[in-house]
């Protein structure tokens, strides 16, 4: 497995979900790259089977945040995996600092022959917009 360092690069996509009327009350939702969790690289599984790999990744966030989508991108045979997470702000209130853990899993079939190649981009921690890459090959 190889670990790989970003570059920090603008790794949120906003999503506004406040009403019509645009009040500074209204609570604003962001979609952003998953933080990977306490677990660390532990927390990305990678398991082949015949002509696929599931990935499961495990990301964290405080009482903002709810488990979002997995975004998959096939190249030949590469895969990159990106879990997305929401969180919600609402103007006034303080996020609970209640740990948890969100379980992202998708599946990805190929139709080239091993090796594949299975990429997982994470951000390192939460304050940051710092992406990490796990590279993982199968043979």
């Amino acid at each position: 497995m190889r670990i790989k360092i970003l570059l920090p690069i603008a790794a949120t996509a906003v999503l506004s979900l406040a009403a019509c009327d645009g009040s500074p009350t209204d609570p604003t939702t962001e979609v952003l790259i998953g933080v990977l969790g306490p677990s660390g690289a532990e927390g990305i599984t990678v398991s082949p089977s015949e002509g696929a790999v599931e990935v499961e990744v495990v990301t964290a966030g405080n009482g903002c945040y709810s488990r979002g989508d997995v975004l998959v991108a096939r190249e030949g045979a590469t895969a990159t995996i990106t879990p997305r997470d929401h969180r919600t702000l609402v103007p006034g209130e303080a996020c609970s600092d209640i740990g948890l853990s969100f379980r992202h899993t998708a599946r990805v079939e190929f139709s080239e022959a091993r090796p594949w190649t299975v990429v997982v981009r994470v951000r390192a921690e939460e304050s940051s917009e710092e992406l990490s890459e796990f590279t993982f090959t199968i043979g």
